[in-house]
């Protein structure tokens, strides 16, 4: 998925910012065509000619792709950057690799994703921004993200099952422009590594971390 510079500044009506959003293809194929939404408005054509000004320093927005159920268009959603904890990272995304859950888990069966989940989850990006405790991570690090924020202490944790940490939070949101994750579920790849490598390296590694 291509994406975005960044979403809309508050309080300013009909300017976006030049940037091609195209949907991954499987996601295309499996669900109705993307649109793009405006939280409390109803579905808008996309609209990339327009050059936004700068964020309010106060809050950013970013676009992000939300699942709205079965059979219904996923939409490209303007909401709020998530706030960073003190031990999280916010991470800008370059590269998010589509996984089989997207279509099995968005097509009608009992494991769907609930209703106005971000979607991404095979994700690589840069660090933009570090919490006060982060000392693993630094800007500019490029970095792939385990999906779930895990604990590292409970028994599912210490026992090499952290994607079913029940401490954890899911951080799915790889089909947007940023997110902010634990510093732990991140992991560090050097520059000889590509973006979309790292992205696909995504799921193998995270298996090899488990093992």
């Amino acid at each position: 998925m291509g994406r975005g510079t960044a979403g809309r500044s508050p309080g300013v009506e009909g300017y976006w910012r030049s940037a091609e959003i195209t949907p991954p293809s499987a996601l295309r194929a499996a669900t109705s065509p993307f649109v793009l939404r405006k939280n409390g408005e109803g579905p808008r054509a996309i609209d990339t000619r327009r050059i936004a000004p700068p964020h309010s320093s106060a809050e950013r927005f970013m676009r992000v792709a939300i699942f709205n159920g079965a059979g219904k268009p996923i939409t490209i959603e303007d909401l709020a950057d998530d706030p960073l904890g003190l031990s999280d990272l916010r991470v800008e995304i370059d590269r998010c690799g589509i996984c089989g859950s997207d279509v099995s888990m968005t097509s009608g069966s009992p494991f769907d994703y609930a209703c106005g989940m971000k979607l991404g989850h095979e994700i690589a990006g840069t660090v933009i921004e570090t919490g006060r405790n982060v000392t693993r991570c630094k800007v500019g690090d490029t970095v792939s993200i385990f999906p779930t924020g895990f604990c590292g202490q409970c028994d599912m944790c210490l026992g090499g099952r952290p994607l079913f940490c029940p401490n954890g939070r899911v951080q799915f949101g790889g089909f947007g422009e940023r997110m902010v994750v634990t510093e732990s579920s991140a992991f560090p790849f050097p520059t000889s590594v590509t973006m979309a490598e790292g992205a696909l390296d995504n799921s193998p590694a995270h298996v090899a971390v488990s093992v």
